[in-house]
């Protein structure tokens, strides 16, 4: 099949969260098999150098009646083709040293970005089995490819859009489509009405597309909730059969605790229990060394995420401080985009500096990140809500127990031995409320299985279970198909 991915991250290149992971592990899985490419906004982050890059076409393309010069680049990116879209200066959304503004410019830059790839899809002229988009940044090449380009009607066979996290729902003005040349007898499909007054989601543009792909199936499930739905439910009842749920993956040879050059001591889900723990303890007393923390061999709580209110960050330093109650050590390490929040963290970093059981660290680090999950025996993960989580695949399979809030692909992914009876399944501990109370229960728990050496298994389930990318590019294969032979 010919698939191409529109999207508004790709790791290593334009990644600001786990979007970017995905659509680098999926890409990279679904290669193997088929002709994929990926298709993002040149970035001026992205460093990649002029050697690198070949020009695939250049084009005009209008706006508020103005018309700017496109190029289009194509560059290789872990094995998959990436097709970079560059506009001239004057018209630029993307010369900011960011993927994202977080103002509502936002909308507009990815309105934009749309109507630019539907451009140059048109110029391409090549028949696409798949277009697949992701999130709202790329929603409104759904009407673009349905109602509005004819051409493009008959060179897509299909579009599919996963939802990354339905919170995220590309709120936009009329005036934003309209500056576009959007066609209003088309603008039905964005209508928010009783949700925000005047405005319109790209998102739910997005949700017309032939199939509707949650980053999970429990998250799949909890779309289909009011509670979750986040104003579409009426719409994702109607389209129920469209809506499917496949978990995630993490990419093996990214997060592999046996080449990962951040891991002072390595080690591999081959190598016997004891080996592992043997290899853990020593990089439990390298990051001990490197924080100033006193060395321990106590139980090490560990909690690495963006401080925003979907993470729970209050219940997180609450952890901590538990952690520091029970004689364990504890260290916190993200950032916040909210100025609010990242003060508060910094105040207790400051407040923490020298405590010999706490570290509060608010800012960004890829290679202690990496440190602290090798290190670590316990991970915290207290989402209120989460699609997917990528987080606590990742810290089991460096060996270290996750402890997460009972939903989304948190629930799909861990399990406790207090409500699971499958020996070969459990793997960690979960909160099925999202309290203090609950929390200090669990974590007391886990503390208390720990001295009594009950970890192991869980850390020889999570250690050894697959997370890779092969189950759910299978699983999007067999949607691609059925929605194509659907159209047939």
């Amino acid at each position: 099949m010919h698939i191409v991915h529109v999207a508004a991250e790709m790791a290593p290149i334009a990644k600001a969260g786990g979007l970017g992971d995905a659509v680098t592990g999926l890409t990279k899985e679904l290669q193997k098999h088929h002709q994929v490419s990926v298709i993002l906004p040149k970035y001026s982050l992205i460093s990649l150098s002029p050697t690198q890059l070949t020009l695939d076409m250049e084009f005009s393309c209008e706006k508020k009646r103005l018309s700017y010069n496109v190029r289009v680049f194509r560059a290789e990116v872990e094995g998959v083709f990436v097709y970079l879209v560059e506009t001239s200066p004057l018209i630029d959304h993307f010369y900011e040293k960011k993927i994202y503004l977080g103002t509502q410019r936002d909308s507009e830059r990815f309105i934009y970005f749309c109507k630019t790839v539907a451009e140059y899809l048109i110029r391409k002229n090549q028949v696409i089995d798949v277009l697949h988009l992701h999130d709202w940044h790329t929603s409104l090449l759904v009407p673009l490819v349905k109602e509005v380009y004819l051409s493009l009607k008959v060179l897509v066979r299909s579009v599919v859009l996963t939802v990354h996290n339905l919170a995220y729902i590309g709120r936009c003005f009329l005036r934003e489509l309209e500056e576009i040349h959007y066609p209003l007898n088309h603008i039905e499909s964005f209508a928010c009405r009783g949700i925000f007054f005047k405005k319109y989601s790209l998102l739910r543009a997005g949700l017309f597309a032939d199939a509707i792909v949650a980053v999970s199936p429990g998250y799949r499930e909890e779309m289909l909730t009011k509670r979750y739905a986040c104003g579409f439910l009426r719409l994702l009842e109607k389209r129920r059969d469209k809506v499917h749920g496949i978990l995630n993956g993490i990419d093996k040879d990214l997060w592999d605790p046996q080449k990962d050059p951040h891991v002072p001591f390595p080690f591999s889900p081959k190598q016997s229990l004891a080996e592992v723990f043997r290899a853990k303890n020593k990089d439990k007393e390298a990051l001990q060394k490197k924080l100033g923390l006193p060395l321990s061999h106590e139980p090490l709580v560990i909690c690495v995420a963006r401080l925003v209110p979907q993470k729970s960050p209050k219940l997180m330093k609450e952890g901590l401080l538990l952690a520091k109650e029970a004689s364990c050590q504890g260290i916190l390490l993200g950032t916040s985009p909210l100025k609010k929040e990242q003060a508060v963290f910094e105040k207790l970093a400051d407040t923490y500096k020298g405590d010999s059981h706490l570290r509060f660290l608010p800012t960004f680090d890829e290679p202690l990140s990496r440190l602290l999950y090798a290190a670590a025996d316990f991970f915290l993960m207290p989402s209120s809500f989460e699609p997917c989580g990528l987080s606590q695949m990742i810290a089991m399979r460096y060996g270290t127990v996750p402890i997460v809030h009972h939903v989304g692909g948190l629930k799909d992914t861990v399990f406790d031995p207090r409500y699971e009876n499958a020996s070969h399944k459990v793997n960690g501990f979960s909160l099925h409320k999202l309290s203090t109370t609950e929390l200090k229960k669990t974590l007391s728990f886990a503390i208390a299985s720990w001295r009594k050496d009950r970890c192991a298994l869980l850390v020889s389930n999570g250690i050894q279970h697959d997370y890779s990318w092969k189950v759910p590019a299978e699983k999007y294969v067999q949607i691609y198909q059925k929605v194509l032979s659907s159209k047939k």
